[in-house]
């Protein structure tokens, strides 16, 4: 998931500079990010087991990856749905990045 989002966020963008909507970048990583957040809320909810909390970033970072697809092979590139999976990819990989900071740091106190 890090490879798409670091290959695919760089082009999105300059995509979306070169059609003028500027504006739609920001927004779109907003909208992402509070979504992604929402998403893993609801599957932490869903599936109380705390060893599927890898699963639950990865089914959500899976979503995201699908809304890029439909974004670019059945709308042509819709800006705003480029720039909301990116927005989700970030906030997934965040999210990843400090369980996996705070599993390293709880099994270094065992």
């Amino acid at each position: 998931m890090l490879a798409l989002y670091a290959l695919t966020f760089a082009s999105d963008v300059i995509y979306s500079i070169s059609g003028n909507k500027e504006l739609v970048i920001p927004f779109g990583l907003f909208i992402g990010c509070a979504t992604s957040s929402y998403l893993t809320e609801i599957s932490q909810e869903m599936i109380n087991d705390g060893h599927s909390s890898m699963m639950q970033f990865a089914s959500v970072s899976c979503f995201f990856a699908l809304v890029k697809i439909v974004a670019v092979y059945t709308f042509g590139g819709n800006d705003l749905l480029l720039q909301i999976s990116n927005g989700g990819l970030m906030q997934v990989l965040w999210s990843w990045r400090k369980l996996l900071k705070s599993e390293g740091q709880a099994s270094a106190l065992e």
